[in-house]
């Protein structure tokens, strides 16, 4: 009985240990966003903006944030205190950004905001989760596969012009993407979210995009 008595006390000991253990090593805080803290103003650069966030903004854990608008998705650090800093980000007006806490393992969706009548942002409508992983179908990489979210899969660049979406705003076609120039052809070239603004008009077929050929200043098929 005294050896049984011992074992058991053992067993309890070591139970004991393992789940002090447990206990003393607590999960990581997920991150976390607060779009009172956050700003969203006219970057000096036109067609882009800038984003600023207070001490707090970003709550939790992560190594960094991402912004994604329709034109352009850009990483930057976020300060221990929460605040972070993000200039000449490509949007239009106004502008709809998704932001994500970056993790050593994970791209977690925070929100969707938007600009109102004030700089301050506001939380706005994310879209369809077809998959329903969390990540909205705007930002989410398959966005009918659950196991891929945010951008954690491959870039894919269909169309070779060096850009993935959702950056390139037309993976099919080369000519189009971020930068681009933007030519009188009724497609959105340079991916800002406008078609045709300060197009230059086409001089002759080269000038325009594979399959197109140039009519009075203006590509088309």
């Amino acid at each position: 009985m005294r050896r049984s008595g011992t074992t058991i006390e053992n067993l309890l000991g070591g139970l004991a240990l393992l789940l002090g253990g447990c206990i003393a090593t607590p999960l990581p805080t997920p991150p976390t966003a607060e779009p009172a803290l956050i700003t969203i103003v006219e970057a000096a650069q036109p067609g882009a903006v800038d984003v600023h966030g207070e001490p707090g903004a970003i709550g939790g854990q992560p190594l960094s944030l991402r912004v994604t608008s329709e034109s352009e998705s850009r990483e930057v650090p976020v300060a221990i205190d929460g605040s972070f800093d993000l200039t000449d980000l490509a949007s239009a007006s106004p502008p709809t950004l998704y932001l994500e806490g970056i993790t050593d393992t994970e791209d977690i969706f925070l929100v969707a905001i938007t600009r109102a009548a004030t700089p301050a942002a506001v939380v706005t409508d994310p879209g369809p989760d077809r998959d329903m992983d969390g990540s909205p179908d705007a930002i989410d990489c398959a966005p009918d596969d659950p196991m891929g979210v945010g951008q954690r899969c491959p870039p894919v660049d269909a169309d070779g012009d060096g850009v993935s979406p959702p950056a390139d705003c037309d993976d099919t076609e080369a000519s189009v993407f971020p930068g681009a120039p933007e030519i009188c052809n009724a497609l959105d070239d340079n991916c800002d979210g406008r078609i045709d603004e300060g197009c230059v008009p086409c001089r002759v077929d080269a000038d325009c995009a594979a399959g197109q050929s140039c009519t009075r200043g203006v590509c088309g098929p």
